[in-house]
């Protein structure tokens, strides 16, 4: 659950009986959240050659591969009853994959010391 503000008119988001959809993978993440009022569209993507992957050590044991992208193009669209959809765009985004599972053809490195 969350909420969006547009032009000061807040947009609750998600929340109970209202079932997100979400595909996340290393490259690319796409979501629809429906709101009462609104139905909201998220496309985040990466350029496979910018990324790096590490290892980090999961609290609940075991390990994690988190793969992050230091850009990524980002479009959130806004439907509304009774109004245009609004589409905004981004080149400058940032994302990050987390997961207990192998990525093929990723391999994670070690952070630094220190």
């Amino acid at each position: 659950m969350g909420a969006l503000s547009l032009a000061g008119d807040r947009i609750v988001l998600g929340g109970l009986g209202r079932r997100l959809r979400v595909d996340a993978r290393p490259g690319r993440l796409t979501a629809d959240v429906p709101s009462p009022r609104a139905r909201l569209q998220l496309s985040v993507t990466t350029d496979d050659g910018d990324p790096v992957a590490v290892p980090y050590t999961d609290p609940r044991g075991g390990s994690r591969t988190v793969r992050h992208a230091a850009l990524a193009s980002v479009e959130l669209i806004v439907r509304r009853p009774g109004d245009r959809a609004l589409t905004l765009s981004s080149s400058r985004g940032a994302y990050e994959y987390g997961t207990r599972r192998d990525m093929p053809g990723i391999v994670p490195q070690p952070l630094p010391e220190g």
